[in-house]
């Protein structure tokens, strides 16, 4: 297919000059530069963190540039946002899918400019312009269905569908095909040519260089955040894009379509042994008998086409799925894994297809992510040994060269490359006995892709056996010891090295589906022929995308991509890092240079980002902390406000008397900040403080049984306690173990919670004088609350275990990505019920404080509304309600502000039912500066 005319002799649609932009001080683009022409296809590449996506979200409105000037369609363009650059004529195709998944095809295609008769919604029409719209791309499905029943590649395709749909002037593309087979690729290169006769410019952006000579005209190359080439693509070279986009030299262009290193000598292979042995597997209705095996030092590749049970199978084998039937051996033994967690005890690791949903924690640093799997060895006594977890992070961020301005940093922050480095360095560090990479050089560019297949042919060499899947055909083919090729959830064939080729595996995975007459079981012999048609099966149909158990809708695309020149990389030596068990991350092993074609040899270190760490990292991060915390000027305004204006506002008496009422919101915002940072809510802690409240009295007041006084008073403050606890593990359970909304199964113990205390006391006042027990709310150590100093522990105790222990790093990756933990080995059950167990035992602790305060317990009021202000401190502190954040000093100063803004009101004459006015209005505040602050 030959490569569009330019047309470029217009004048430009679009000029970037100059652009600027810094992330925390951190040069992101420096001067870059991009320039459209009319009606043209023009590529963008460089480097993972070279600054293309940056480029991009600048031009969208997603970042706000530093300097620079942007010019489009002849006047000075910007955007503050990516709706409105989409109405400027900008619309952006993402790598990663942007839709509803559990809304229809036509609701996705018509999101935002839905068809309307006589003020109702016009199905019929939204349906047929949806279906017309698809046609276009040689697509035919049923658009009434939810988008999440078809496959990732069809997903691809509507969310392409309805990009181009909304008359843009520029359309760009970024990574479109990542997801696509053959057939779709060629269906979207038509559809780039009807945009591009039809007056549209396409900005191109992709990793897959042959793709870049078919369809682009002139390309722009970025490097470390500026623009370093810009030429026709007849006139330069893949060797020359490759060269400028990594900038060192090499040697030769065609040593190889991938950059796997030789594997090492048969006699060097433990053939006589198979690590993994797994026969006659069945998956759900995805995998039917699937069957393969792993020696040590191999790398056994698995092929497919979309639906044949690949990624079902792997998932299998780490524990993640549950298989229906088969057999597994691992190392010679039975192997049956019930989670992730027994296949990571075991030595397997798994780097699995869809990063963003189940690799990175996108709130936690690099450092967080890179060591998630890890925390059990880098504990001791459940506390986590930081100054090892540094060297590990330090020495594979050099060792897999990922860029990041310090281990610090967000995840989410990184390019899609470097995230991958990032999430294949977790399994790295493990030290594992079988690797499992399912996709594993997915949306990476060439440099980042060489070194990854350079290292995992080097830890093959070394005796680590990998099992590979990958729609890439030439990594299969390359780097693979031998291939078991699948068809409909069946292996079909097993490829030797000699006979491992392109034509071998295509024509297995094409061979008909009807049973051949000297094969009953319709496996036969692989027919000759290469599969091109793009089947879009029925929502339910076995052809469908592999799903996971999961339900995230993510499986893996078919085979069948230009052929891609992939140079192989020089790996520098480093020290090796040793690891608390005694071990010594393969990634950090010497290797040598390459042994042919590839990059030329450079100084150790060369071409990977500096490193911030120590001192100056902590600093970064207390300065971020910082700006997160803007709430603290709110307090520090509300103080002088009230000091200057508020009489008696700066005596010991008012002091005594916002941290007594404040010391409860405190309390039990400790636990609401535990539960939301692990992605839940909970509505019960008020009933669960007047369950507490109710029980103390009965107990210490021998209404049960008679007991000496320090017996009574001591079990009034523990079994209360307790109890909570245990009805707040039950609200976990219930999330766990049916699935429940946490908002919904923590409403049951909101609801019945308060009944049960009023049952327990019959709905009567208990009043008492026990200045025992009433010391926890009367009592005073040195002038202050005693409730304030036992406020003061709680939170101490709750952000040291957040911030060192392993529970806490769980707790804040169950609530950022909870299928990614549950992956990495994480206890995600556990650390659900345990998180509720704690929010109902601050809860408990509050309501026993409550009732010394009164000296008196009362079922109806106890608690009343204290979930709400609980919830609301926590929002003000900064604390994300969407889980993976937990600030709790921010929680305290958000308490704190709720606290003296209804002190100021009530000291000033405003009505108490204004404050809650006024504290409806401070959240929503809070929220959205916390929200603003946080994009930026």
């Amino acid at each position: 297919m030959a490569a569009f005319s330019s047309s470029t002799s217009t004048p430009a649609l679009l000029s970037m000059r100059g652009i600027e932009k810094r992330f925390n001080g951190v040069p992101a683009l420096s001067g870059a530069s991009l320039e459209i022409g009319r009606s043209e296809i023009h590529a963008l590449i460089g480097q993972n963190g070279a600054g293309k996506s940056t480029m991009i979200k600048v031009l969208t409105g997603y970042y706000a540039k530093d300097a620079g000037e942007i010019l489009f369609d002849g006047a000075p363009f910007h955007a503050d946002s990516p709706k409105a650059a989409q109405a400027g004529g900008i619309s952006t195709i993402y790598q990663e899918i942007n839709l509803v998944s559990y809304r229809s095809v036509t609701e996705n295609i018509c999101l935002g400019r839905e068809r309307k008769r006589f003020g109702f919604l016009d199905w019929p029409r939204m349906h047929r312009e949806a279906e017309e719209i698809l046609a276009r791309f040689d697509i035919h499905l049923d658009v009434r269905q939810p988008l999440s029943r078809y496959t990732t590649a069809i997903q691809q395709m509507v969310a392409i569908a309805r990009a181009v749909s909304f008359q843009a002037k520029l359309v760009i593309m970024d990574e479109p095909t990542s997801s696509l087979d053959e057939h779709e690729v060629a269906v979207l290169f038509g559809v780039i040519r009807q945009l591009k006769n039809s007056g549209v410019s396409v900005i191109f952006v992709s990793h897959k260089l042959d793709e870049l000579y078919v369809v682009c005209e002139r390309v722009t190359v970025m490097r470390d955040g500026r623009t370093v080439l810009v030429a026709p693509m007849a006139q330069v070279s893949k060797l020359e894009l490759v060269t400028t986009m990594i900038g060192r030299e090499i040697e030769s262009p065609s040593a190889g379509q991938t950059a796997f290193h030789e594997i090492a000598p048969a006699h060097h292979r433990q053939k006589d042994k198979a690590l993994l042995d797994v026969q006659n597997l069945a998956v759900g209705r995805r995998v039917t008998n699937c069957s393969f095996d792993v020696h040590p030092g191999e790398i056994i590749g698995l092929a497919g086409l979309l639906g044949s049970g690949r990624t079902e199978s792997v998932r299998a084998v780490f524990g993640a799925d549950r298989p229906d039937a088969g057999r597994m051996r691992y190392q010679g033994k039975p192997f049956a894994p019930q989670n992730p967690a027994d296949a990571i005890g075991a030595g397997i690791g798994f780097c699995s297809e869809d990063r963003k949903l189940e690799g990175i924690v996108p709130e936690m640093s690099v450092r967080e992510n890179l060591t998630l799997a890890l925390l059990p060895r880098l504990a001791q006594s459940g506390v986590v040994n930081e100054e090892q977890q540094r060297q590990v992070v330090d020495q594979f961020i050099k060792r897999i060269r990922i860029k990041c301005a310090s281990p610090d940093q967000r995840i989410r922050e990184l390019s899609g490359g470097n995230q991958q480095k990032v999430l294949l360095a977790r399994w790295l560090c493990m030290n594992p006995r079988l690797l499992i990479l399912d996709e594993p050089t997915r949306g990476i560019d060439v440099g980042a892709k060489a070194e990854i297949q350079g290292l995992v042919g080097k830890l093959a060499a070394e005796g680590l056996g990998v099992l590979m899947i990958s729609s890439e055909i030439e990594e299969v083919v390359e780097g693979s010891d031998r291939v078991f090729v699948l068809r409909e959830g069946r292996t079909v064939a097993e490829l030797e090295k000699e006979g491992i080729t392109e034509e071998a595996i295509m024509a297995a995975m094409a061979e008909s589906t009807q049973p051949d007459a000297g094969h009953p079981d319709g496996e036969g012999h692989p027919a000759h022929g290469r599969a091109t048609a793009a089947v879009v099966p029925p929502p339910g149909s076995t052809a469908q995308n592999e799903q996971s158990a999961s339900g995230n809708g993510n499986g893996d695309r078919g085979d069948g991509r230009a052929d891609e020149s992939f140079p192989e990389s020089h790996h520098s030596t480093a020290t090796a890092t040793t690891l608390p068990d005694g071990g010594t991350p393969k990634a950090a092993v010497d290797q040598p240079a390459v042994r042919r074609g590839g990059v030329a040899d450079e100084p150790a270190g060369a071409a990977v980002q500096p490193i911030e760490t120590g001192t100056a990292a902590r600093r970064r991060g207390g300065l971020g902390l910082l700006k997160r915390q803007a709430t603290l000027a709110a307090l520090l305004l509300l103080v002088l406000f009230n000091f200057f204006f508020t009489p008696h506002f700066a005596t010991w008496e008012t002091l005594y008397v916002n941290l007594t009422q404040v010391c409860t919101i405190v309390i039990v915002g400790v636990g609401m900040t535990l539960v939301i940072g692990s992605g839940g809510i909970d509505l019960s802690v008020g009933s669960l403080m007047a369950i507490a409240g109710s029980l103390a009295p009965i107990i210490f007041l021998g209404k049960l049984v008679p007991l000496p006084l320090w017996w009574g008073v001591t079990l009034a403050f523990v079994v209360p306690v307790l109890a909570a606890g245990a009805l707040g593990w039950f609200n976990g359970w219930l999330i766990t173990r049916f699935k429940i909304q946490p908002i919904v199964a923590t409403l049951v113990l909101f609801i019945a919670g308060r009944g049960i205390a009023q049952v327990m006391t019959n709905g009567n006042l208990q009043a008492f004088h026990q200045p025992a027990f009433q010391v926890i709310g009367l009592g005073r150590v040195f002038g202050l609350p005693v409730q304030s100093l036992l406020m003061a522990v709680i939170v101490v105790i709750a952000a040291w275990a957040l911030r060192r222990t392993i529970f806490g790093r769980q707790l804040l990756a169950v609530g950022g990505n909870e299928e990614a933990a549950r992956l990495s080995g994480i206890p995600v059950v556990r650390v659900k019920r345990a998180v509720y167990a704690l929010s109902g035992i601050c809860a408990g602790i509050a309501g026993l404080i409550v009732i010394a305060i009164n000296s008196s317990s009362d079922a109806n009021l106890v608690g009343l509304g204290m979930e709400l202000d609980a919830i609301a401190a926590v929002a003000v502190g900064g604390t994300l309600l969407l889980g993976g954040q937990a600030y709790l000093v921010g929680t305290l100063v958000g308490a704190l502000i709720i606290q003296l803004v209804r002190y100021t009101l009530l000291a000033n004459g405003v009505p108490d039912a204004a404050a809650l006015v006024v504290k409806a209005a401070m959240i929503i505040g809070a929220v959205y500066f916390q929200r603003r602050g946080g994009s930026q």
